[in-house]
């Protein structure tokens, strides 16, 4: 079951029924939809979790073109199941939060994640002192298969983190503010 996110977007019905018509949907309705979602983000999770490997290999190893060639593939997997790991905070600071939300800039301790190697890999061209920042991230994303894997998931947090994904793609995907130093 391989749908982009565009397409279990429209399952959703996100993309064609206000949200407050949700409300209003008997639960037994949305059954299928939310039981297919689950199994597109599972299995979006356990590519994130192969790719980030071969992703952070790349950066311990010192391979620098490698690495920056494994950048965006490997961070579309992240993006395609933000709506369900951004229900685990912590672990969505630690993967995927910027510079901006660091008030210490790039030298905070709790930067971590693909936009600290981001920030490594593309705008100072080293991997140098990044290998503890790679197992982090492995780790994470191993933490986060496995908090998936145990999780219900409840549809108004499906729909709710659907809707919110709409919004941040509008606010700073779109205008590159999202992976800026790649």
């Amino acid at each position: 079951m391989k749908k982009t996110p565009l397409a279990l977007l429209l399952t959703l019905g996100l993309l064609q029924t206000p949200l407050a018509a949700f409300a209003a949907t008997a639960p037994l309705d949305l059954v299928g939809p939310v039981s297919d979602y689950k199994i597109y983000v599972t299995e979006n999770i356990e590519e994130l979790v192969s790719h980030t490997q071969k992703f952070t290999d790349a950066v311990k190893k010192g391979d620098i073109a490698t690495a920056k060639k494994l950048y965006a593939p490997t961070r579309v997997y992240y993006e395609s199941v933000e709506p369900i790991a951004e229900l685990f905070s912590d672990l969505d600071a630690s993967i995927d939060s910027r510079v901006d939300d660091h008030e210490q800039g790039v030298t905070a301790e709790d930067f971590t994640g693909f936009h600290r190697l981001e920030y490594a890999l593309f705008s100072q061209n080293t991997t140098k002192d990044q290998g503890p920042i790679a197992d982090k991230l492995m780790s994470d994303v191993k933490d986060l298969e496995k908090r998936v894997a145990d999780l219900t998931f409840p549809p108004e947090k499906v729909v709710g983190g659907a809707a919110a994904l709409l919004e941040e793609v509008a606010a700073t995907k779109i205008s590159g503010e999202e992976d800026r130093y790649s």
